[in-house]
């Protein structure tokens, strides 16, 4: 691991060793879904991870890992953005670039702007792509990672290690930059149980965020600090939260590593009421993001592996009337 957040240095979920059921004799992309409601956007052998939603709901984000078969795993410098056209379901890359990898996408409030890392061999840096004329702007931080956008669209909030000495893993957390300057606004120190991906709710007050080892979600007050369990059940191990638009609702994964199923759990926001989307046996479901108006929420399926062969299909799936926000 480089001494910065790496593109499949997801830790998080990303990191769970995910069942071998998954793979396949004839090709190594995941086996179709049999769930009612699901749609694959993706039929291939990439990695597929983390989408979200553009947000007038026309257009999904993903990173794309193109290396992700080798024995060693994923190749952390094979990582590019794709923007899925839900009309047509037409799959484009972001212009070429001079980088080694590319990660993390992350609409503005107004879609105008896509934030991604951009990570150049040493560090990471994040870039400010206009969406409408390829423009673009670099905010230098050098251990960002997991963009969220604030929703006035004034600032970016990330994962970074806050530490002086890189090595120093007892310094994640998380940085808030003014999207115009670079300039840091806060900065919160977590420790290094929580190097990973995070929702930010709506109105920017807390976050919701798992430990690396993926057993249960925990809630931040950015502003006080305080730290508290959410959901954390000592039977299954929930990961994946994410805020829906509106902040009414979450969506989060669950794993049981004694039953070996999967699911994905819709519930308010307050982590109450919970009811599970789908289930299936095995394992393999992460990174549910809610479309801007709720009614469908995008994920990947597949093996997810740091230190061996991987693969993803990109899915959409009908949220019920029921469980929307």
């Amino acid at each position: 691991m480089a001494a910065l957040i790496l593109p499949l240095v997801v830790a998080g979920c990303d990191a769970v060793l995910i069942g071998r059921e998954l793979l396949r004799d004839d090709t190594t992309s995941a086996q179709p879904l049999e769930v009612e409601g699901v749609r694959a956007l993706t039929d291939d052998k990439f990695l597929y991870v983390r989408p979200t939603w553009s947000p007038d709901g026309a257009t999904i984000g993903v990173s794309r890992n193109m290396e992700s078969q080798a024995l060693m795993g994923p190749a952390p410098s094979e990582w590019d953005i794709v923007l899925v056209d839900m009309e047509g379901e037409e799959i484009e890359g972001l212009p070429p670039a001079d980088t080694k990898a590319r990660m993390s996408p992350a609409w503005s409030p107004d879609g105008r702007q896509l934030a991604f890392v951009d990570y150049d061999g040493q560090v990471n840096r994040i870039i400010i792509y206009s969406a409408q004329n390829g423009a673009r702007r670099v905010l230098n931080c050098a251990t960002c990672d997991y963009l969220v956008w604030s929703d006035s669209g004034d600032s970016i909030v990330a994962a970074a290690n806050l530490a002086e000495e890189v090595s120093d893993r007892g310094q994640f957390g998380i940085v808030e930059l003014d999207q115009n300057s670079g300039q840091v606004i806060r900065e919160l120190v977590l420790g290094e149980p929580f190097l990973g991906h995070f929702s930010l709710a709506p109105g920017g007050d807390s976050i919701l965020i798992t430990e690396f080892r993926c057993m249960g979600i925990w809630q931040v007050f950015l502003e006080s600090a305080n730290v508290r369990p959410f959901i954390d059940s000592p039977d299954v191990h929930e990961c994946d939260p994410a805020f829906s638009a509106d902040g009414s609702k979450i969506v989060y994964t669950v794993y049981s590593p004694e039953e070996r199923f999967n699911s994905i759990i819709i519930a308010n926001a307050d982590g109450s009421s919970p009811q599970e989307l789908f289930r299936i046996d095995g394992a393999g479901i992460h990174h549910p993001a809610w479309s801007p108006d709720g009614t469908r929420l995008a994920f990947v399926y597949g093996l997810l592996e740091v230190t061996a062969p991987s693969f993803s299909t990109l899915y959409v799936i009908d949220v019920p009337p029921e469980l929307q926000p």
